[in-house]
């Protein structure tokens, strides 16, 4: 079978509703669709004889439609049901709030790195997507760029359910740390809560403090121009970088050392954070990008 001059995945074996699928599975990205296609060879059971099948791969779903249906005056549709991760890892980006931290083009330009690193990656402004934790557990990674806002119990606890079972989660700046402000049960899980940025938008330096870890590993230190966060952080954090304040208007906590960066557990799922990235400018820092690819990398589920 002739690529599609996309990614190749391993032979694929399938069973529901009397088809058993086998064979090389060639997907390319449909842009624009933010879907895959591809080919595969079904096996009707019972059949010897193969029949051509155009795959089109969704979050939830995989749709197959026969060549052979379309021969025969239209195509048959045959939803399996089934997640595309088993091929490639999968990321739901779930954004909206705040306007100012321009949360449409952050994520879109995430989306492009993840799938540049092999990603399945599904966007959403809706809330709604965090209701089912069955759903959910469909992703490796899940990734909030959601500032402020509100989660009502129901999506809370079915998120942190999701991520304790195993889900990577991981962001940056107010997308992540300042999101849902009333939920405390929230911030426990990523670690920490934005409470200021005093001076604004200023120039200051971040301090590589884990020069060992897979995410900062080959990273020197290195200067942002954007906001400085002031964090309430969780002590059992593991603190990748961070930054000194020299904050002439609130001179008392000059000198005060905040992580930028951290990673920590929540249950069985990795949670990373980053709080660099006010706007998608600051991404044009080398270093502030890497990181936060690496992380996302780093939380998904293995």
């Amino acid at each position: 079978m002739s690529s599609c001059g996309g990614r190749e995945h391993h032979a694929l074996q399938l069973r529901r509703n009397c088809l058993i699928l086998l064979g090389a599975l060639h997907l390319r990205r449909t842009r624009g669709l933010g879907r895959y296609a591809g080919i595969l060879v079904g096996f009707p059971i019972g059949s010897d004889r193969p029949t051509g099948m155009i795959l089109y791969s969704g979050l939830k779903s995989i749709t197959l439609v026969s060549r052979e249906g379309q021969a025969h005056g239209g195509p048959r549709n045959l939803s399996l049901g089934y997640s595309p991760h088993k091929f490639m890892k999968t990321a739901l980006i779930f954004y909206g709030g705040w306007s100012g931290h321009q949360p449409v083009e952050t994520t879109q330009l995430f989306t492009g790195i993840l799938e540049e690193d092999g990603f399945a990656v599904r966007v959403t402004e809706s809330l709604d997507a965090l209701l089912n934790v069955t759903d959910l557990m469909t992703n490796d990674l899940i990734i909030p760029n959601w500032t402020l806002g509100q989660l009502s119990g129901d999506q809370s606890r079915a998120l942190s359910t999701a991520v304790s079972r195993g889900c990577g989660f991981g962001g940056w700046h107010g997308g992540m740390g300042d999101a849902f402000r009333d939920n405390t049960h929230y911030q426990f899980m990523t670690g920490g809560q934005f409470v200021s940025h005093p001076g604004g938008i200023k120039k200051y330096a971040v301090h590589i403090t884990d020069r060992e870890h897979a995410i900062t590993k080959g990273l020197g230190d290195f200067a942002m121009e954007s906001e400085q966060y002031y964090l309430h952080i969780d002590p059992a954090n593991k603190v990748l970088a961070t930054t000194t304040f020299d904050a002439p208007d609130t001179p008392w906590i000059s000198g005060t050392v905040m992580p930028v960066v951290w990673t920590k557990k929540w249950g069985d799922g990795k949670v990373f954070y980053c709080s660099l990235g006010h706007v998608v400018g600051d991404f044009d820092v080398r270093e502030c990008r890497e990181i936060i690819r690496r992380g996302l990398n780093w939380a998904a589920r293995p």
